[in-house]
C-alpha cells in the first residue's frame, strides 16, 4: 500500500480511531488538537490514552472488539492495532465506504 501525506482541515469531524497503544494515543492527541471528533475502539487500551479519553470531552472511549457499525458516521478511519492483517481488511471496508484511511 502506498502512502501520500496530505493535510486535512479536522475541525469538527467525526474520527474513528481503531487500535489504544502508544501508537493509537499520539495519533488521538494530535487529532483532539486539531479539532476533531474522536471515537475509539480497541481491546485494550493504554493508561496515557485513558487518561485523555476521560478528561477530553471530544473522545469517546469504546473498549471491544472493532464493528463494522463503527463505521458508521465517521469521515475517515486511523488504525493502530499493529496487525497488519486486519489493518489491510479495515482498509478495505473504509475505501468501499469512501472513507479516508490511515
Amino acid at each position: 500500500m502506498a502512502f501520500l501525506p496530505v493535510m486535512l482541515r479536522l475541525g469538527d469531524l467525526p474520527i474513528l480511531v481503531v487500535g489504544g497503544g502508544a501508537v493509537a494515543t499520539r495519533k488521538i492527541a494530535k487529532l483532539v488538537d486539531h479539532g476533531a471528533m474522536v471515537r475509539i475502539v480497541a481491546r485494550n487500551v493504554a493508561p496515557g490514552l485513558a487518561a485523555l479519553a476521560g478528561r477530553e470531552d471530544r473522545v469517546e472511549c469504546h473498549v471491544r472488539a472493532f464493528r463494522e457499525s463503527d463505521l458508521e458516521g465517521v469521515a475517515a478511519v486511523f488504525c493502530a492495532t499493529g496487525d497488519e492483517a486486519f489493518e489491510e481488511k479495515l482498509a478495505g471496508i473504509a475505501e468501499e465506504r469512501g472513507l479516508l484511511f490511515s
